[in-house]
This record gives C-alpha cells, structure tokens and sequence, in this order.
C-alpha cells in the first residue's frame, strides 16, 4: 500500500508559497512606507535652512564702480610756501635787468592783453585784476624754470610737461587734463599756428572769447615778425629735433573767479627744428601731439602766494617775458 505523505511534508509543500508571499507582502509595505516617508522633504527643507544662513552671514555683493580719477590733495598755504623755498631752479641771468625788489611786469584791467612767457603764450581777457594776471604770469614761469632744471635742455618733453604740470599742482592749480593726442592734418604740409587754431576750435566753442583771443593773439604774431617775443619763443621751447610750447587763456568768471584754457603742444621732427609758430612743415618730416585742459584756482591762495612766487622769479622775468601788442 502507498504510504501516506507526512504532515510536515504537507506542512513544508504548503509554507514555501506563504512565504514568497508574505515576502511579497513586506517588500510592497516597506515600499509602500518609504513612499510615504518625506525624506526628500525633510532634505530639501534643511538645505533652505541651511542656504538661509549662509545667505545671512554672506556679506551683500555689490558691483564694483568705476576708479574715479585719481586726484590729487589740495595743498595748503604752509605746504606750498615750504615747497617754493625749497624749489631748486636753474642758475640766474648773468646780468639781469630784473629791479630787486620791484615787479617788472605791467598790466592793464581794463583790456585784452597778451605776452610770451618763455615756451608759453598766455593771453589775459579784458576784466582780469592786474594782481591775478602777474601770479599767473610768475606761476607758469616758475613751472617752467623748475622743469628746465629738473630735465635739462634734453629733448625729453614727456618729462618736461611731467615737471611742470606737478609745480602749478602743487600751487594750488587744479588741473583738468587730457592727455597727449596727435593731431592729424588732412593735407601733405600744414603750418603750426594754423593747427593752433584747428585745435583751439574743437577745445571752445565757436564765437568764444578764448577762440577769439587765440586768433587774435597768432595774427598780431604772424604781424610783428622778427622781435623779442621770437628770441624768447624759440630760445625756451625748441630743443634739437623737438619743440614743446602752451597756449594759454584766461578769463574772469563771476563772483571773482578764474577760468583758465590750457593748451600744450609738442612738436617733433626727423631733423632739427629750426622754426615751430609760422613754418610750412611735411607731414611726413613732424608730428604735432596735443594736449587740453582747464584750470580753478584758489584766488585767496593765489593772493597769498604771489609775492613769495614773484620773488622766486624775478631775476629772470625780463629773459623770460615779452608783450604782444594786440589791436
């Protein structure tokens, strides 16, 4: 007879499929509960927090400006009566016709007057007080003076501007500058003073005053000629196969102020210049490079400096200064 199977073998036939599901059964619950579970949630919140915190203690990021331009401190009297002490300039004259004591210059308030001053030719318009037409003409003097002793007679004009442009700082000038440009001629030859005015038209505005002093200050220079102007030009501002010369202009603006119209040039040749104002040159052989600027002064500085500056250059004033008469 066939024997009958035993219960443990039913029971071991009949548990494996309980146990495949009930396996089942905690793998779809296990599922079931982590879905059920925010982790993510839980994570995401805690990452804000966290995001939030850092975001506290970030310092807030701002976007970065421009440089102003770098400007230089104001002097004060003290510095700059210390610094004309100081200021060594070239050898004087041997006998100099400058009176000891006694300012050789002479202006008029009343009317447009100009004068060279060495490289310089600064044009004063009717109304300016005398007092500040002689501290502007002992200043740009004294600047250049400093800046012949510091660079010499060498053809380095860079440096030469650099000098100079610091003194008048350090009087208490506050200088507005561009810096150096070439200046581009759209013929083969062109004439010095003629480019004077193609750049003193584009520095102010058409039917300004300055324009038309300039004009009228290069007219009365081409008319005159040969004089002692020419001998105190082209002694100062030329230098071998270089020449570097300014173009001034002042004018009185209200409640006793000073507006002043800087111009700079500087003019180099493949040969050695041996005119600058009233010569036709190759565009070829030269290169004019330009520079302009205006200028504020502090008048009371001004007033208290003048005779301390006028004393510095004396001795040389009469080498180094010459009228234009304008009609």
């Amino acid at each position: 007879m066939a024997k009958k199977p035993s219960r443990k073998a039913k029971t071991s036939k009949k548990s494996a499929p309980k146990k495949a599901k009930s396996t089942a059964k905690k793998r779809i619950l296990n599922s079931s509960k982590a879905m059920k579970r925010p982790l993510k949630k839980v994570k995401t919140a805690t990452r804000v927090k966290k995001a939030a915190k850092a975001t506290k203690r970030r310092p807030a990021i701002k976007r970065a400006k421009p440089a102003p331009i770098a400007t230089r401190k104001a002097p004060t009297l003290d510095t700059a009566l210390r610094f004309l002490s100081a200021l060594p300039l070239p050898p004087k004259p041997l006998g100099t016709r400058g009176v000891e004591g006694q300012d050789v210059l002479s202006f008029t308030t009343a009317k447009s007057e100009s004068v060279v001053v060495g490289s310089d030719i600064l044009s004063f318009a009717a109304g300016l007080p005398e007092t500040m037409r002689t501290v502007i003409t002992n200043s740009m003097l004294l600047a250049q003076l400093a800046a012949s002793k510091k660079v010499g007679d060498s053809e380095k004009t860079t440096e030469w501007y650099k000098v100079y442009f610091s003194v008048l700082t350090t009087l208490g000038w506050v200088i507005q500058e561009q810096g150096f440009v070439e200046h581009e001629e759209s013929g083969k030859d062109f004439e010095v003073h003629k480019a004077i005015l193609a750049v003193a038209t584009t520095v102010f505005s058409a039917g300004a005053t300055a324009l038309a002093i300039v004009t009228s200050t290069l007219d009365a220079l081409e008319k005159m000629g040969d004089g002692p102007w020419l001998t105190i030009f082209k002694k100062k501002s030329q230098r071998g196969k270089v020449a570097q010369f300014q173009v001034t202009v002042v004018e009185p603006i209200g409640d006793g102020g000073v507006k002043i119209s800087l111009m700079a040039f500087e003019l180099e040749g493949k040969n050695r210049l041996t005119q600058v104002l009233f010569f036709k040159f190759n565009s070829s052989n030269v290169k004019l490079r330009h520079a302009s600027g205006t200028v504020t002064l502090d008048k009371q500085m001004m007033d208290d400096l003048g005779p301390a500056i006028a004393t510095k250059v004396r001795p040389f004033q009469l080498d180094f200064i010459a009228n234009i008469p304008i009609e």
